[in-house]
């Protein structure tokens, strides 16, 4: 289900270590997230934002894949993004 335009913010990297403290900060301020990782997001990763399920989207694809960037902006109404992942 897409999230609102007006609060849906792309962390790319999202389940990363220090991407997703900053995942869990934004969906605990009220913001809608869209976690991008190559990497799914395992069961330690989920429990730890377990309360703000609801406002997080996991999305599995690779930063450099364009047409995945395009997707994922164009269905989820990407306003902001926090850029993590790395290579």
């Amino acid at each position: 289900m897409p999230v609102p335009a007006a609060w849906a913010t792309l962390v790319t990297g999202g389940t990363g270590f220090i991407a997703s403290n900053v995942v869990r900060d934004l969906a605990e301020r009220g913001h809608e997230v869209v976690s991008l990782d190559i990497v799914p997001a395992n069961d330690l990763v989920r429990g730890y934002l377990e309360p703000w399920a609801k406002q997080v989207t996991w999305v599995e694809g690779d930063i450099l894949d364009r047409k995945i960037l395009d997707k994922v902006a164009d269905t989820y109404g990407i306003t902001k993004i926090v850029h993590a992942g790395t290579y």
